[in-house]
């Protein structure tokens, strides 16, 4: 009897040792797999950190020095992921606030952002990049008065973030030209949004920014912009189911006379930009609801 107790006792031992040495086995095999299915960390993982940085310090820095030596150094290190071979599989979509548009075409990339300097002020960045390595950078002058007449070059850029491509593809002296919707917030005292061309030309190496596609009744205009305060909301969007860019119907508020040049609020209609025989015509859209 004592000696199948022990027989016993020897066999559940060896059972219990065994079942640990299987648990053991594949416990590590399963380590193993999930070692093997975490990637060690790419140049693109590299870079894309890197940038997120810079972003991070020139979006919430208190300093503006700091912010303009991160925003300073981002701008070069971007230059080389786009001239790298990198660029084609780059989250692009993963550099926000930075605002990243891809034209109708897939040709062009269009990157626009803006950076808080002293006195509340913003200056606005962008540049315009296609699959073949061709860059061409957006400057933005803060002394233009964004004439809605004038086309200006990539060098006298009047700065705004794009934050909408339309699904369209106009024609002005050859070359192809892209509409874009902006906002920009560069006044202390008041903001803009603007529908403006983009109209990339390889043959002279540079971006041509407004076109006289924008048809104002019997007026051509580059662009159209709506100017606004601080403390007011003003939707300007496209629709693609009706084919037209919608945006509030502005009137005076007539508050202070020294804020004239600006001071409009929304009347609750709407007034649209429709596309119609290769320009955007201006409309009159009183009874128009947004659908988002």
């Amino acid at each position: 009897m004592k000696k199948d107790l022990t027989i016993g006792f020897f066999g559940r031992l060896f059972c219990f040792l065994a079942w640990i040495s299987i648990s053991s086995e594949a416990n590590a095999k399963i380590a193993t797999i999930g070692f093997q299915a975490i990637s060690k960390p790419t140049v693109t993982d590299s870079i894309l950190e890197d940038l997120q940085n810079k972003i991070r310090i020139w979006s919430t820095d208190s300093s503006v020095t700091q912010r303009r030596v991160a925003n300073h150094r981002f701008v070069q290190n971007l230059g080389r992921l786009i001239r790298s071979d990198h660029s084609r599989e780059f989250p692009w979509s993963e550099l926000y606030p930075v605002s990243v548009l891809n034209s109708p075409d897939g040709r062009w990339k269009i990157l626009t952002w803006s950076v808080l300097l002293e006195q509340n002020a913003r200056r606005h960045y962008g540049c315009l990049f296609d699959s073949e390595g061709r860059l061409y950078p957006l400057l933005d002058q803060q002394a233009n008065r964004f004439e809605v007449d004038t086309v200006y070059d990539g060098q006298q850029w009047p700065g705004a973030v794009y934050f909408e491509i339309l699904p369209i593809i106009a024609s002005h002296d050859g070359l192809p030209c892209y509409a874009v919707i902006g906002y920009d917030a560069r006044e202390p005292f008041s903001q803009r949004k603007v529908v403006d061309w983009i109209c990339p030309d390889t043959t002279q190496n540079q971006v041509l920014v407004g076109a006289p596609l924008i048809r104002m009744g019997p007026k051509t205009q580059t662009r159209l912009q709506l100017v606004y305060p601080l403390d007011v909301r003003v939707q300007m969007n496209w629709d693609n189911d009706q084919g037209l860019i919608y945006f509030d119907h502005l009137i005076n508020r007539g508050l202070d006379p020294s804020s004239a040049a600006f001071d409009f609020i929304p009347d609750g209609s709407f007034d649209g930009l429709v596309w119609e025989n290769g320009s955007l015509v201006f409309k009159e859209i009183p009874n128009y609801q947004p659908s988002r």
